[in-house]
């Protein structure tokens, strides 16, 4: 039960961050739309702006969740330590006939 609500849990924080996403991305492209229409010379409501700040925020995050479903609920387990032996230094012995011997004439 209680990794069920973990599950749970980590599953809204990705959600939540994808809302984050597109909440930034739908403020700026409102406030440019507003920002052109002010230097056009259209003045239109708050309203529409925020009308279509709120329907541009739900349209994105759900795109945003359609495109990383995959990513966003895919189970996955946790990973398993692998035990692995621990590296050993080994020194090379310089055997006696391997080394160059001078010819004395």
């Amino acid at each position: 039960m209680k990794q069920l609500l973990v599950y749970g849990v980590n599953e809204l924080k990705k959600i939540f961050k994808r809302f984050i996403m597109s909440v930034a991305i739908c403020f700026s492209l409102v406030f440019t739309l507003m920002m052109i229409n002010v230097g056009m010379g259209l003045f239109i409501k708050f309203d529409f702006y925020l009308l279509l700040f709120e329907v541009l925020t739900i349209g994105f995050t759900i795109a945003f969740i359609l495109v990383d479903s995959n990513i966003i609920f895919s189970y996955k387990k946790a990973k398993q330590p692998i035990k692995r032996k621990p590296v050993t230094n080994k020194v090379k012995k310089i055997e006696a006939h391997s080394k160059v011997r001078r010819k004395i004439s």
